[in-house]
């Protein structure tokens, strides 16, 4: 019945890569611009962070407290020390002349205050700049050494003050030892942790899909409108081909170039955020013992519910680009089907679709694009039957776009289909 489907397949893929549009747009540029990106921040952030501070500093306590200060700052391998011997008002002035990162003014009596133990007040005066990460990130290494010199000052006060009791145990009395509990099951990771994992999957994974639809989509009404615009569609059609191959073909085809350029825009934009991402992550081990390496039942799920999704979205970009007479209209008509992709995707996101509304819920699920990125859940939570039931309409609703598709290509309105917009009827008539 679909004799010729890799005739037609093969055909597909040939003419959509030597589209630049496509090779170049949709799968070349997002696996260079967005590593690109995150590598120029990353390294912009790295190199503010190794980079030697300037730091000036008003001393008038001239005490034990300001030599502890004086003695710490010079121990740190990337800060330059400068002691100003004038006024603050002076000072600010040079620091700002001189360029340095920031100026810290010692009060007189701050080692008077740290023998009584009471509170001592530094004031920082850091420089800002108007564009770029320098200083943003001068001001956190600051304040973090800083806050380590705080937490040493700490320590010696109580071990002056207690010298019986270990400074540290009194300054952290309790020692916490997080778990959490998924799905019922016990594991060794903090819960934050755990909630920052699967935001980035909650968020990840639906980007991925809408984009996946997207280029899919895109594909599929730029094939069909090369087709319209070269008259090459009429020659195909009139080939001894089943139609229904022609129509397989061409969603193969549309949905391997699809992937390529998912695949490309998903290792570019993971590299990207991980740009971003400097503080504690998952390792293999955690993510296995959360049971997402151990699910290929969830996994299996989710990529039938995708490439359901995915082929019914074709299907459906396929149908109504036939109504188009070249490419740009093609495109033009499909860029209609985008807020099923993107609203569905958005609220996944943020918010869970069960604290909605039932009206708005009903509305939720009725869009059959919104199911796969709500079987992304079911790698944690391992409840199969939201995500079966949502697996079955998604099923029937891809075959029954496909049927439709398919009675399209059978007849001969194909050949003729058009349609178009008068803007002439908006025009004002003089």
């Amino acid at each position: 019945m679909l004799k010729g489907w890799r005739v037609i397949a093969k055909k597909e893929l040939k003419q959509l890569l030597r589209d630049p549009k496509i090779t170049i747009g949709m799968i070349i540029i997002p696996l260079i611009m967005y590593p690109l990106m995150g590598s120029l921040f990353r390294a912009s952030i790295e190199t503010s962070m190794r980079q030697e501070i300037k730091i000036a500093l008003v001393d008038e306590d001239r005490g034990e407290f300001s030599t502890y200060l004086k003695q710490y700052l010079g121990t740190l391998p990337n800060i330059k020390l400068t002691e100003y011997d004038c006024s603050l008002s002076e000072a600010i002035k040079r620091a700002w002349v001189e360029e340095m990162e920031a100026l810290i003014y010692v009060p007189p009596g701050a080692s008077e205050s740290l023998e009584r133990v009471e509170p001592i007040e530094l004031e920082i005066y850091g420089r800002v700049e108007v564009s770029g990460f320098s200083s943003t990130v001068t001001s956190g290494v600051l304040s973090g050494y800083l806050a380590s010199f705080s937490e040493f000052l700490s320590q010696s006060i109580l071990h002056k003050k207690l010298p019986e009791y270990d400074p540290f145990v009194i300054l952290n009395p309790l020692t916490l030892d997080y778990s959490s509990i998924i799905s019922g099951e016990v594991v060794k990771v903090r819960p934050e942790t755990v909630t920052q994992f699967s935001m980035n999957q909650a968020i990840t994974i639906p980007t991925i899909l809408m984009i996946l639809m997207t280029f899919a989509t895109s594909i599929a009404a730029t094939s069909i409108g090369l087709e319209k615009e070269e008259k090459t569609l009429e020659t195909l059609l009139s080939m001894p081909i089943d139609r229904m191959a022609i129509l397989f073909g061409k969603l193969l085809g549309s949905i391997f170039i699809a992937m390529i350029g998912a695949i490309s825009f998903f290792f570019g934009f993971r590299y990207y955020m991980e740009s971003f991402t400097f503080g504690e992550t998952l390792s293999p081990e955690e993510m296995s013992s959360l049971g997402v390496y151990g699910d290929p039942v969830g996994y299996i799920l989710l990529i039938i519910s995708m490439f359901l999704a995915l082929s019914s979205a074709i299907a459906i970009a396929i149908s109504i680009s036939i109504f188009a007479s070249d490419v740009r209209s093609a495109q033009a008509t499909v860029s209609y089907l985008m807020p099923l992709f993107f609203i569905p995707g958005f609220i996944t996101m943020f918010i869970d679709p069960s604290t909605l509304p039932i009206y708005l819920q009903i509305i939720l699920y009725a869009i059959p694009f919104v199911h796969p990125m709500l079987a992304t859940k079911t790698l944690f939570t391992h409840n199969y039957l939201p995500t079966i039931l949502g697996l079955i309409y998604v099923a029937a609703f891809t075959f029954l776009v496909l049927y439709i598709a398919a009675k399209f290509f059978k007849g001969e309105k194909i050949l003729t289909a058009r349609f178009g917009f008068k803007l002439s009827r908006f025009k004002r008539r003089g």
